[in-house]
């Protein structure tokens, strides 16, 4: 997704009963519909929104289509993360909009990351942006699962992407790596060690 001019970047989408009422409770939150709420097609209904801190992502209410049913696997989505610059207020937007509880734990380098949870499952996570990434703003961004991520990092660089960090482990969870692909859009790869989602 571009948005007015702005830079590519993925878009997530989150699954509600009712994209309308969704749409609604955003503008409550100080949220703002960017697009919608539409019908596509006979597969569901959508809405592009905006959070308080500036991050943009669509929420989907199925109807002939759920979305991603593979999740976690090689090749698959594996996890959405926001980037902000203001966690509480993205905090209380998403776990006022959604039901999420933010579990916030030590990040081990003296930062937090919240871990949101929807009746005791994964549901995303959240982390303040760094002043060493740069001018970065506000956004969600996604992690897709592959088998071996030395040689996926290999293949992504021979592709035209950009490493943008060193691959990072999280104990439990994965080893990963934040990168940039020749359009522009920042992703993560992960090779994952247990089931994040």
């Amino acid at each position: 997704m571009k948005e007015r001019g702005g830079r590519p970047s993925w878009l997530s989408y989150f699954t509600v009963e009712d994209a309308d009422a969704t749409a609604e409770r955003m503008k409550e939150l100080e949220g703002t519909v960017l697009h919608g709420p539409f019908d596509v097609f006979n597969a569901g209904r959508m809405a592009v929104a905006m959070d308080p801190t500036g991050a943009i992502f669509a929420v989907w209410q199925p109807k002939d289509g759920i979305g991603a049913e593979v999740f976690g696997e090689p090749g698959a989505l594996a996890w959405n993360e926001l980037y902000t610059h203001n966690t509480e207020t993205a905090a209380k937007f998403y776990e006022a909009l959604f039901g999420w509880s933010g579990n916030r734990v030590s990040a081990g380098d003296g930062g937090e990351y919240t871990e949101f949870q929807l009746n005791g499952k994964s549901a995303a996570g959240m982390m303040a942006i760094r002043e060493e990434w740069g001018e970065m703003p506000a956004n969600w961004s996604v992690y897709f699962a592959v088998d071996d991520l030395d040689a996926s990092l290999e293949v992504a660089k021979g592709l035209g992407a950009t490493q943008i960090t060193p691959a990072m482990e999280v104990e439990g969870v994965g080893r990963f790596s934040f990168i940039q692909d020749p359009q522009g859009c920042y992703l993560s790869i992960i090779q994952i060690m247990r089931d994040v989602g």
